[in-house]
């Protein structure tokens, strides 16, 4: 399995330095195109990945870098009945404004 190596820093409105991993840029853009920028919309880890290019959806190991993106405050979790599948993900506010300069610079899926 390869593993991505690149970092990109990126300066968000605050003026905080965050620092994303290919693996972030490329889930917080396709969580942002399915979500279209509503911080209310939210969904499930499986429909996130049919969203990713093919030829990343085996490569991006899906939860941990959830994890790593709720972490750093740019997603939200909802914790649902485990008769619905579990959990379900949104984007805040900062992942938006993030995500917006993101694809604003050129990055794409």
């Amino acid at each position: 399995m390869k593993k991505f190596k690149y970092y990109y820093s990126i300066f968000n409105v605050i003026g905080v330095k965050r620092m994303l991993s290919s693996e972030e840029r490329i889930v917080l853009i396709a969580l942002y195109l399915i979500t279209r920028g509503s911080t209310k919309a939210n969904f499930s880890i499986q429909f996130i990945r049919k969203k990713l290019p093919k030829k990343y959806q085996i490569l991006i190991d899906l939860s941990k870098t959830l994890k790593r993106l709720e972490k750093k405050g740019l997603i939200w979790v909802h914790y649902g009945r485990k008769a619905n599948g579990g959990k379900t993900y949104g984007i805040t506010r900062e992942g938006i404004k993030l995500a917006k300069q993101l694809v604003e610079a050129g990055f794409e899926l």
